[in-house]
């Protein structure tokens, strides 16, 4: 039963390590023929080759790499589309498949043809409302004509998609309920609800070992009575860090052993400048580029953590991986409602609080409600992941969905 498997998102990104590779290695592991053609970025490509050509011989898994490139805004993607789909009609034709399995919406460009001139089924794994998500967050500005119709060209296709896939993938309930608004009077493919799981055999605290806890504190120059705020992940286009350092500096008042921990890829300038506009000590702050490897290892000496997201409308599909993560090692989460289903699994397990706005007086509120929050459980929290998040049930998901169409 062969899977060919398209995404734009390359396997030596950190988001194919944790969202893409998981699921098919384990997929593989219950005898689906995977093979994988992926968008990769030079840089990193060259030097995560060996890393993930060692995983994916291991698991089983074919791995057919072509080059990203994005000197030139929409005509890269054109023709990082025009590669991706020349490579995959030359290995559909040459392989056994039955089944295309496309990442958002570029890859959908191409699995949608694949269905109409060679059968084969189409799974639409959508991620999110991705045109509206360039507009949301600036990439796309519909004063640019060329915007407007490349915003116009992926709407039209949007509704193909979801009309012409065999199954269709959405991240949140809110996003499967959009679906079925936009398609109202139309025919629709079935939806099957994952959110972005996570590895919590990777993200366990039983596995740390105290020692390594204990010299990354004395590294980071942190007392015993300290307290650790924590945001995780990249900075930038959807997360709101003037908010969160506003946040922090409120936090402070009642808690002024606390310190600000940024972990993240992005360079530290751009966090220092929003803090001395904001007047937040940059002392208080701790900038840090983490591997996957040792993310579980910083989260380990976290006391709660915070991300914030711009709440527009492409974000009701959104499912923030940091999440299962943070949950998976027992850390409460403060974060913000009008994000796909984050207000309802905030209440459903019990993690931590949503902010409904943006204002000292949502941000006073929340720093009140801290002392609860420092009283959660971190094994009901943990079970809480292992309940919604943990990797078997979205492979699960998605075997059931092969099942059914192979």
């Amino acid at each position: 039963m062969g899977i060919l498997y398209l995404t734009f998102d390359g396997l030596t990104d950190p988001l194919g390590q944790s969202q893409v590779l998981p699921y098919l290695k384990a997929l593989a592991a219950q005898n689906y023929q995977i093979t994988i053609i992926s968008c990769e970025k030079p840089g990193k490509f060259k030097t995560g080759q060996a890393t993930i050509l060692s995983i994916v011989n291991k698991a089983g898994i074919r791995w057919i790499p072509v080059p990203y490139s994005n000197r030139i805004p929409l005509l890269s993607g054109y023709l990082n589309t025009l590669r991706m789909r020349r490579k995959a009609f030359q290995t559909a034709r040459a392989g056994s498949f039955s089944l295309v399995h496309c990442r958002s919406y570029l890859s959908a460009l191409i699995g949608l043809r694949l269905k109409h001139k060679l059968g084969l089924k189409f799974v639409f794994d959508m991620r999110g409302f991705w045109a509206d998500e360039r507009i949301d967050g600036g990439i796309w500005r519909k004063t640019n004509l060329l915007h407007r119709l490349a915003y116009a060209f992926f709407k039209k296709k949007e509704k193909l998609f979801f009309s012409e896939a065999d199954h269709i993938v959405s991240l949140t309930e809110a996003g499967k309920k959009e679906i079925a608004r936009i398609m109202t009077g139309l025919p629709c493919a079935p939806v099957t609800v994952i959110p972005c799981c996570a590895d919590l055999d990777h993200f366990n605290p039983s596995s740390i070992e105290p020692q390594k806890k204990e010299k990354l504190k004395n590294q980071l120059g942190l007392l015993p009575e300290d307290l650790v705020l924590t945001y995780l992940g990249s900075l930038g286009t959807w997360y709101k860090t003037k908010e969160m350092l506003l946040f922090f500096k409120t936090m402070l008042h009642s808690f002024p052993q606390t310190k600000f921990l940024i972990l993240t890829p992005d360079s530290p300038d751009a966090v220092y400048a929003l803090a001395t506009q904001t007047r937040v000590d940059p002392s208080r702050l701790i900038i840090r580029s983490a591997s996957r490897n040792d993310v579980p290892l910083y989260l380990s000496i976290t006391t709660l953590s915070v991300f914030f997201i711009q709440p527009c409308y492409s974000k009701i599909a959104s499912s923030p991986t940091k999440f299962a993560e943070l949950l998976g090692m027992g850390i409460p989460v403060i974060t913000n409602s009008g994000v796909g289903d984050m207000q309802a699994l905030v209440e459903i397990t019990g993690a931590g609080l949503c902010l409904k706005a943006f204002t000292a007086a949502d941000y006073e509120k929340a720093v009140s409600h801290i002392p609860k929050l420092l009283e959660l459980n971190k094994t009901t929290l943990r079970t809480a992941a292992l309940n919604y998040f943990s990797l078997p049930i979205g492979v699960s998901r998605y075997e059931a969905i092969y099942r059914s169409l192979l």
